[in-house]
């Protein structure tokens, strides 16, 4: 198999894994399968775990100002599994649905328990189910492309953000254009 078949089928396998169509220990088998021997189950596991770092500084701060404004409804919107959401050890320890940001998040929608993933339009769907709002209700934050042309294409206001700059800067410029905090 050449690189751009590996990472097609990796890609593949990852995004079933993420909507919950692929158990964990099927994911390390099929990953390591697909290396040729490269990693072990065992090892995929592991490097797997070991992706999650520590959340963005500011964000934290961000998220807790945004809380105590009545008018706004805070939401996740996350393509994970059921490893990185329930029992993954980040960088200070827990998992994703343990982050102190969870805290004031009315909807944690989370990929592996809603049976689709970003960028395919159904998430968005049912996103919009879910939180009782539409399109132009949602100010949208990724850090890939894809997902915010298919956001943007449900009418969400949809920023991209660039991980590698401070994302609670770039979210806040953001929000004050969109007239939900003040410059």
């Amino acid at each position: 198999m050449n690189t751009s078949e590996l990472v097609m089928k990796r890609r593949d396998m990852n995004h079933a894994h993420q909507k919950g169509e692929l158990a964990p220990e099927d994911f390390w088998e099929a990953i390591a399968e697909a290396t040729d021997g490269l990693y072990t189950p065992e090892e995929i596991e592991h490097l797997h775990h070991s992706w999650l770092l520590d959340e963005y500084e500011g964000v934290t701060e961000l998220i807790e100002e945004l809380a105590s404004i009545e008018r706004v409804t805070l939401a996740c919107l996350s393509n994970t599994n059921i490893p990185h959401w329930e029992r993954s050890t980040l960088y200070r320890g827990g998992a994703l649905n343990s982050l102190p940001i969870m805290d004031h998040l009315t909807h944690k929608m989370v990929s592996h328990e809603m049976g689709a993933a970003k960028p395919d339009a159904r998430i968005y769907e049912i996103a919009e189910e879910i939180t009782g709002f539409q399109g132009e209700r949602f100010v949208f934050f990724d850090d890939l492309e894809e997902n915010i042309a298919a956001a943007a294409a449900r009418g969400w206001a949809a920023h991209l953000i660039d991980h590698e700059a401070c994302p609670a800067t770039q979210m806040r410029a953001a929000l004050v254009g969109a007239c939900v905090l003040r410059g």
